[in-house]
C-alpha cells in the first residue's frame, strides 16, 4: 500500500453571464434545453477512471466458465463423449424431487411476500415476523424467511439470520478500516473504482454510490474475511518480506475482485439503515453464500 494522494478540486463550471438576452432563451425552445440536458455526462460516468474505457479487470465469469469448461475428470471410468452438457465434471446434483422437497415452500399454492402483496397478508406477516424478532431464536426466523420477508423487516431480520448484529465492537473495527481507507491506497483501488462507477451509473443505484464506494473499499481491507469464507474463491496470494517472512496475504481479505463485484453489494443498500449495516450484512452473507458463486467446488 501507498499513501493515498489528494484529490484534485473540481472548478465549478461558470454562470451564465447576466446580459444574456431572454429572447435567446425563448427562440431555443424547451425542446433544445431538453436535448442539452439528456446529452450531458452523469456525473459517475464523467468522474469514471480510466479503467472503465479500457474495460481493465483481473478476471470476469466467463473466464472462470472457461476454465471450468476445460477441466477434466482423469478418475472418471465412463465415457465423457456421453455428457451432454459443456462441464466434463461428475459433480453429484440434487434430482428434482430432491429440489422440490426443499424448496417446497416455493410451490404456487403457497403465497409470497413480493408476489401476493394483498394488504391483509403483508400485515399477517408482519406481525408473526416482529413475534418471532422477539424471541430471537435464528432458526424461527430462517424457516420465516422462506416465504418472504416484508421490506420493514429485512434489515433486522437478514442481521440476526447472517449473525451480523451491530455492537459497538463492530462500529469501531468500521471506522478503523474507514481509516486505513482514507490514509493509504491500495494497488488495486483503481480497478475497484472502476467497478463501483460502472454499477453506480445506473437509475438504480447512483444514490448510493458514497455507500457503496466506501464499503467496498473497505471490504478488501479486512482481513478477517479470509478466515470467515466457508469455500476460498482461489488460493491466497501470499505476501512476504526482503526476508522471505510470510506477513499476509493479498489483497488483505484474500479475495481477487472478479469484473462487477460491487453488483453483489449494491442491492444490500436498499434494506440498510446506515453503513455500518450495510457492510456487516453483505460481509456475512458474501462469506456464507455468494463465496461459492466464485469457487470451483463440489459443495452442493
Amino acid at each position: 500500500m501507498r499513501p493515498k494522494k489528494q484529490k484534485k478540486e473540481v472548478k465549478k463550471q461558470e454562470e451564465p453571464s447576466e446580459t444574456h438576452s431572454h429572447d435567446d432563451d425563448a427562440s431555443s425552445g424547451s425542446g433544445a434545453e431538453m436535448k442539452e440536458f439528456s446529452n450531458a455526462p452523469s456525473t459517475a460516468a464523467s468522474t469514471a477512471p480510466k479503467h472503465i474505457a479500457h474495460g481493465e479487470y483481473i478476471y470476469d465469469i466467463n473466464q472462470l466458465y472457461d476454465t471450468i469448461i476445460k477441466m477434466n475428470n482423469p478418475n472418471y471410468a465412463g465415457n465423457p463423449s456421453l455428457f451432454w452438457g459443456k462441464i466434463k465434471l461428475n459433480i453429484k446434483t440434487r434430482s428434482l424431487e430432491d429440489l422440490r422437497r426443499k424448496f417446497h415452500e416455493l410451490n404456487v399454492t403457497l403465497r409470497q411476500i413480493g408476489l401476493d402483496e394483498e394488504k391483509s397478508f403483508v400485515d399477517e406477516r408482519i406481525l408473526i415476523g416482529e413475534r418471532l424478532l422477539q424471541k430471537d431464536y435464528q432458526p424461527f426466523l430462517v424457516q420465516y424467511a422462506k416465504r418472504g420477508i416484508p421490506s420493514t423487516l429485512r434489515c433486522r431480520i437478514y442481521k440476526k439470520i447472517l449473525y451480523s448484529d451491530v455492537t459497538q465492537k463492530e462500529v469501531d473495527n468500521f471506522h478503523n478500516l474507514n481509516d486505513q481507507f482514507q490514509r493509504w491506497e491500495a494497488a488495486i483501488d483503481d480497478i475497484l473504482y472502476a467497478d463501483i462507477y460502472q454499477i453506480c451509473n445506473d437509475d438504480k443505484y447512483f444514490i448510493f454510490q458514497d455507500m457503496i464506494e466506501q464499503c467496498v473499499l473497505i471490504f478488501f481491507r479486512d482481513r478477517q474475511i479470509l478466515d470467515m469464507m466457508k469455500s476460498k474463491p482461489h488460493a491466497p496470494i501470499i505476501c512476504t518480506s526482503s526476508t522471505e517472512r510470510i506477513i499476509g496475504a493479498y489483497p488483505p481479505n484474500g479475495v481477487v475482485p472478479v469484473k462487477k463485484f460491487s453488483s453483489y453489494f449494491a442491492p444490500i443498500c436498499f434494506i440498510s439503515n446506515s453503513k455500518e449495516d450495510c457492510y456487516y450484512i453483505f460481509r456475512a452473507f458474501y462469506c456464507k453464500y455468494i463465496c461459492y458463486m466464485n469457487s470451483i467446488s463440489s459443495h452442493p
